[in-house]
């Protein structure tokens, strides 16, 4: 069945199960088990209604997010963990948050990752890319960025999503 979610909810799932969040038709995320986020804002203006604005926390686990292209240039589409913001023009990605640990990989268009310390310090992560960030690192350390590796891309998570996209 389906539930309707407001601006502060928070959607968990548990051990062995998934769920799947729409935003507007336009935009949905699947949550693996054992995850948790929260909606830091859910907007859409109904007068313009290409413009909205979705904003989440990754609290914990692993999610995939599906976007159409955001066709409306103010429209936003933000995901948080831990210290880390992924702003999204209409792609596809994964993200977890394991412990302090967020990773974050693209697997079509565009993500934009900045550290909410360090605004101005923006990484543009294109198709293939992953950026790994470690909260205990040295401050050097903390952001590595390298490519998509095969086990990554070959897990049971992925292609079930990449599947659902082309579908």
């Amino acid at each position: 069945g389906s539930i309707e979610l407001s601006t502060g909810d928070s959607v968990k799932t548990g051990e062995g199960g998934k769920a799947k969040i729409a935003f507007f038709d336009t935009q949905e995320i699947v949550l693996d088990e054992n995850t948790e986020i929260t909606i830091n804002e859910g907007f859409i203006d109904e007068y313009q209604p290409l413009l909205s604005k979705v904003k989440l926390n990754l609290s914990e686990g692993q999610i995939w997010t599906r976007l159409l292209e955001l066709l409306h240039p103010d429209a936003e589409f933000e995901v948080e963990a831990e210290d880390v913001v992924a702003t999204v023009r209409g792609t596809s990605f994964n993200m977890s948050a394991v412990k302090g640990e967020v990773k974050i990989a693209v697997f079509e268009n565009i993500v934009q990752v900045t550290p909410k310390d360090k605004p101005n310090e923006k990484y543009t992560l294109e198709v293939d890319d992953v950026i790994e960030y470690k909260k205990e690192a040295e401050t050097k350390d903390r952001f590595i960025l390298r490519k998509i590796n095969d086990k990554e891309k070959e897990s049971d998570w992925v292609k079930d999503n990449i599947k659902q996209n082309d579908e």
